[in-house]
């Protein structure tokens, strides 16, 4: 009987544990690797990537990071819709956004730099 006891109490409190409010972890805090969260918005970030020709939803330019991360950049320049393009570039994560493309997490440029061309897309209709 003292056995059973202590595991319903033990039970018990492993429940009320799990149920108190933890302070220290953020939304953040849930994507520690080496992608990027989509909620951290306000964050500016600098990194090299390829541009990727997408034929999905009548067509779209991505962005493949160095470390494989897909990026819908919101704001591409026409100038920059080249298949294949390097680029070095920076902006903010756009948090709470949903897209028709549903590839990448949406992604506003706020700096651009061509590091090696690509080809241009004969399909584009922007």
């Amino acid at each position: 009987m003292n056995i059973k006891r202590r595991l319903i109490a033990s039970g018990y409190f492993f429940l009320l544990l799990a149920c108190q409010p933890n302070d220290g972890l953020k939304a953040n805090d849930l994507n520690k690797d080496s992608t990027m969260n989509a909620q951290v918005s306000d964050k500016q970030v600098q990194m090299k990537g390829t541009i990727q020709y997408i034929s999905l939803e009548g067509g779209f330019y991505g962005i493949v990071t160095e470390n494989g991360q897909k990026l819908l950049p919101m704001n591409l320049d026409k100038a920059f819709m080249q298949d294949g393009a390097i680029i070095e570039f920076s902006g903010k994560m756009e948090s709470g956004m949903m897209t028709i493309q549903q590839w990448g997490k949406p992604f506003k440029i706020t700096e651009i730099k061509l590091i090696k061309a690509g080809k241009a897309n004969s399909k584009q209709e922007f």
